[in-house]
């Protein structure tokens, strides 16, 4: 007998993909071009987050004005024919080769502690009051200043909802992985219509779930921003390969290129808060790669710059004056003073380090051959798209190792951790794929 969480959960796995699918309409309509195949998801995603960000946070707009602005954009690209069929029907391939996954999702119930904590609680308080957080409103997160944008796609599935769905973060997380496998077998199969085989895509779902090297060697379904933080940043990297290949071979990438970048970046820049370090980071070890050849160095168009860089300043910004302006005086993480960094744990940090990657064997064996690969094209100069990947991954991996050596003596606001402890907390801040941290 069918239980009725199961059905609820099968409803809402059900709603969210059409969330998810009202996001990639919309990033197809705002984008258009070549550059909607592959980022057209994430695209989406960050226009709804700066179209409900800014006048969220800076003038209180219920957020549900903006999701109705957005509904245009979406009934434009399918009446205007934007919308890739070829595409959908290889998303609904992958979703069929993971039906096992989903069903198991679909009987889920919520429960670790971080869930409760701010993550499930801050998605309640968008969906009952329809406002980002102010003093004025208690909340039962933790952190009501924690940043959420993975929330939004929650709220928006919730508004066709008379109650909240409390596993629609699960839901997105899940849906999510999958798109990631579909984004997967097309770069595999490198056919511009997105139409994969049956086989291809039952490989990518291995690929992105049983065979993806995680830290923790374990499905971890939660609600947690780990896996969309690793997609969005696998995606964005991808995009920006793509413009620099383009640039190498003589043509001229388009303004949409990166405008899909520059919003991808703004859905990922405020689904956590580390993010904007990756973000900086990723655009960083791209500039390497520009300046490493030739024929990307430049010059790169003011414009094509600002359409990378200011969706993602933009929602950076207004999300750190909801903090310290409606939310005054609500934190998460704080840099703590320069005098206290606690540079006499470092051994013992690298020490801690060492041992937890001397358990993670095939994790630390992948982001290896990854450094390998991008040492060998930096040696044999090679430019290709593959090079360029696999050098860009090397430099956003290797700063996020260096950063979390970093952030284990110079963040800290529990008022001190041993450290054993500053060691473990590496585990939250190195990864060479998107974790299945679900």
């Amino acid at each position: 007998m069918v239980s009725a969480d199961s059905i609820q959960g099968a409803l809402t796995l059900v709603t969210v993909f059409g969330v998810l699918l009202f996001l990639d309409l919309v990033g197809r309509a705002v984008v258009r071009g070549e550059a909607a195949a592959d980022l057209a998801l994430p695209a989406g995603w960050g226009m709804a987050s700066l179209a409900m960000t800014l006048p969220g946070v800076l003038f209180g707009l219920p957020l549900y004005y903006p999701v109705l602005a957005l509904v245009p954009f979406a009934v434009w690209a399918v009446a205007r024919g934007h919308a890739c069929y070829g595409s959908e029907r290889g998303l609904l391939k992958v979703l069929a080769a993971a039906a096992g996954l989903l069903l198991v999702v679909a009987g889920m119930r919520v429960h670790p502690v971080d869930t409760f904590t701010y993550w499930l609680p801050n998605a309640l308080y968008l969906h009952d009051h329809n406002i980002f957080p102010v003093d004025g409103i208690p909340s039962l997160s933790w952190f009501p200043g924690f940043p959420q944008n993975l929330q939004l796609i929650s709220y928006i599935a919730g508004l066709v909802w008379p109650y909240f769905p409390s596993t629609a973060l699960i839901a997105a997380n899940v849906l999510l992985l999958l798109w990631f496998a579909f984004l997967l077998a097309k770069v595999a199969q490198g056919d511009g219509d997105g139409v994969v085989s049956w086989q291809l895509a039952a490989f990518a779902v291995l690929a992105a779930t049983l065979l993806n090297p995680t830290f923790v060697p374990a499905l971890a379904l939660s609600s947690m921003g780990d896996l969309p933080t690793g997609i969005l940043l696998a995606a964005c990297a991808h995009g920006a390969v793509r413009i620099l290949a383009r640039k190498r071979d003589g043509t001229a990438p388009a303004t949409a290129d990166f405008l899909a970048l520059g919003l991808a970046l703004a859905a990922l820049i405020n689904i956590k808060e580390s993010n904007p370090a990756l973000v900086g980071i990723l655009l960083i070890a791209c500039a390497i790669v520009a300046a490493l050849d030739g024929r990307t160095r430049g010059p790169w168009p003011w414009r094509h710059l600002a359409a990378v860089v200011l969706p993602p300043a933009l929602v950076y910004a207004a999300w750190r004056y909801e903090v310290n302006a409606p939310l005054a005086g609500t934190t998460v993480h704080e840099l703590i003073p320069f005098a206290k960094w606690q540079f006499g744990n470092i051994p013992a940090i690298l020490k801690q380090m060492a041992y937890v990657a001397s358990l993670k064997g095939g994790y630390f064996g992948l982001m290896l051959f990854l450094l390998g690969a991008a040492a060998w094209g930096l040696v044999r100069r090679r430019e290709d798209a593959a090079a360029k990947l696999a050098l860009v991954t090397a430099i956003v991996q290797g700063n996020r190792i260096r950063n979390s050596v970093a952030l284990g003596w110079d963040l800290d606001s529990s008022g001190g951790l041993d450290s054993g402890s500053r060691g473990m907390r590496w585990r939250c801040f190195g990864r060479a794929l998107p974790r299945l941290r679900i």
